[in-house]
């Protein structure tokens, strides 16, 4: 009992104590969340997700795919031409403003690297991932590497990348889950 108490602690800690607007599948299901695309001016960019990675990271994104919100969302800001983040909150949209606990890995941050946007480590000790906010990668970042949830990299569609810079908005971000 004292070990089970200790690990509903120590997960509650990780998550802040802060209930998370959405249930993390079990195993099974999750591998099957494979694939997101990303839809802007006419053109189309397939991710291949990590569940296997970043568990949680990936059922958010699927969350925010089913609840429609990165459909006709602006584009929030251009990073050195080095990345693109999309899905930051506004005030009309509390029930997105929740953080996700860290899911970092070695995999190497690279052109067309999907990632969950966090503040810097000096207002974010804990190095907490935004709920909504992401980040697709148009350079290598090996900078990156480490230090921020990587959830995908795009397989499909990478030559129009640079296209993000162009738009002011995308036209939705879909996930996909695969049915064997």
């Amino acid at each position: 009992m004292r070990k089970l108490t200790g690990f509903l602690l120590a997960v509650i800690s990780l998550l802040g104590a802060q209930e998370l607007p959405f249930q993390i599948p079990d195993l099974q299901k999750l591998q099957k969340i494979k694939v997101a695309e990303l839809n802007f001016a006419g053109k189309s960019v397939i991710f291949e997700l990590y569940p296997e990675l970043a568990p949680t990271h990936v059922a958010n994104l699927k969350w925010l795919s089913d609840n429609q919100f990165y459909k006709n969302r602006k584009i929030d800001e251009i990073r050195d031409d080095y990345a693109v983040l999309i899905g930051k909150i506004s005030k009309t949209e509390p029930q997105f403003a929740y953080t996700l606990p860290p899911e970092f890995s070695q995999e190497e941050i690279t052109r067309g690297s999907l990632l969950m946007a966090r503040a810097k480590d000096t207002s974010n000790p804990q190095r907490k991932s935004h709920g909504t906010a992401i980040l697709i990668i148009l350079k290598d970042s090996p900078h990156l590497t480490g230090n921020i949830t990587l959830i995908g990299k795009a397989t499909r569609g990478l030559e129009h990348l640079d296209k993000l810079l162009e738009v002011s908005n995308i036209e939705n971000l879909t996930v996909y889950v695969l049915k064997e």
